[in-house]
């Protein structure tokens, strides 16, 4: 069967996969189906276990991809799957809510989904694959890098930056001009009112170390 532009595979099929469904459809530009409807193909989440539909075939045959694998524990299973496309001539769209707000002048890299009524103000950066989930605020001048989810009603402050592959639970905030380093996970309800240089678990207000 040969790809259709407004075709997108969504990879995952558990709770955030529903939920990024959801904005996908709210968009109108994408026909998207978790059932098996010949349009569309559905990948489990759990990527290891791809018996069918075969990768290459798939990757041959569907142009554009969304990740609606979750993250929060570890980012690893994204990773893996876009680590799967390499070599092919697919594309990653970045899906955004009509429901969020994005300042024309912030950036936001390829297949990153930013969700409902979530805000990226002026002149933020949002790196690649990223999760900017509900109500989550990203403030003006603050940095996301790549496969880092910002969870629901969190908050990044102006100026701030979350590294790459990191996890920032429901409710926390991060302070201005603060620095989260890499392969970081900050709990729910937790404050990061200094750098966190080291991977870890932080919780807390403030935030320490727990693990």
């Amino acid at each position: 069967m040969q790809n259709t532009n407004n075709g997108i595979v969504l990879i995952g099929n558990g709770g955030h996969a529903r939920a990024v469904r959801d904005v996908i459809e709210s968009l109108n530009g994408y026909s998207i189906s978790l059932g098996g409807r010949p349009e569309i193909v559905v990948v489990i989440k759990d990527t290891r276990e791809l018996k069918q539909p075969d990768w290459s075939i798939m990757l041959r045959t569907y142009k554009n991809y969304v990740l609606g694998i979750g993250q929060i524990k570890s980012s690893i299973d994204r990773v893996k799957a876009v680590e799967k496309t390499f070599g092919f001539a697919v594309k990653w769209p970045t899906i955004i809510s009509p429901n969020a707000y994005v300042s024309p002048t912030a950036r936001i890299g390829e297949g990153t989904v930013i969700m409902h009524n979530a805000v990226v103000n002026a002149g933020a950066q949002v790196g690649d694959f990223c999760i900017i989930n509900t109500g989550a605020i990203i403030e003006h001048d603050a940095i996301v890098q790549g496969f880092t989810h910002i969870s629901t009603n969190a908050v990044v402050n102006g100026g701030a930056k979350v590294g790459r592959y990191s996890f920032v639970g429901s409710g926390a905030v991060v302070l201005n001009q603060i620095n989260i380093g890499h392969k970081v996970i900050l709990g729910a309800g937790s404050v990061a009112v200094c750098d966190i240089n080291e991977a870890g678990i932080f919780r807390g207000n403030p935030a320490g170390r727990v693990k």
